[in-house]
């Protein structure tokens, strides 16, 4: 079992080295050879004062971290800032109404080497398992997920979207684009291609629970 003992707090990323040892003798030269691995163990911390505000300016000597009781040694240390402040929407012009929506890029795009392609973004991904969610499960996922895009996403945040019916899909790639991903958490759910008769008949219960 990990703990965490900070001296203080601080919204960042720890990485933790466990190093096993392991010794093995060769027959021929009668003389011990020693490997070791390590095992880098993320730890996610956000931390505040009494009032709730974050407490930044903090170092990797301000925390200890233990396993099972014995201290463990922080290899890595990143400090990220992220705001909790929900993003207003955008001024939308009537140019911005008619244009179409950017095509998303449909594969998750990794970082590369010596490349930090997410500091101080907070990543999200939205994963609709169409598969086995009911209708009335459906557009619920869907409803959080626009209540969301609409109230709640922050500046800092990069939302994936990724789809599951007899295989898996993906929606977008992590973005900030809330129009793109409002696009398509609004068209995502195979029920659109239904019959309008259809929809209605499958939606009825739901629609109704809301309307009262």
């Amino acid at each position: 079992m990990l703990h965490l003992r900070p001296s203080a707090s601080i919204c960042g990323l720890i990485f933790l080295a466990g190093i096993p040892l392991s010794s093995q003798q060769t027959p021929e030269s009668g003389v011990a050879k020693f490997s070791t691995k390590s095992n880098l163990v993320i730890v996610d911390i956000t931390v505040r004062d009494k009032s709730g505000k974050p407490i930044d300016q903090l170092d990797a000597k301000d925390f200890a971290v233990f396993e099972d009781g014995k201290p463990q040694k922080i290899a890595i240390f990143e400090r990220q800032q992220l705001t909790q402040e929900p993003e207003p929407p955008a001024t939308v012009s009537l140019s911005d109404q008619l244009a179409l929506p950017q095509a998303p890029k449909t594969t998750i795009t990794a970082e590369k080497p010596g490349e930090v392609q997410y500091h101080n973004k907070r990543l999200l991904a939205f994963f609709f398992d169409f598969s086995s969610m009911g209708i009335p499960e459906q557009l619920r996922a869907q409803e959080a997920a626009l209540e969301f895009l609409d109230k709640q996403i922050t500046k800092d945040d990069v939302v994936a979207i990724l789809l599951y019916t007899s295989m898996l899909q993906v929606g977008t790639d992590f973005t900030g684009d809330r129009e793109l991903l409002t696009h398509i958490a609004t068209s995502s759910t195979p029920i659109r291609s239904w019959p309008r008769s259809r929809r209605l008949r499958a939606c009825w219960p739901h629609c109704l629970r809301r309307k009262r």
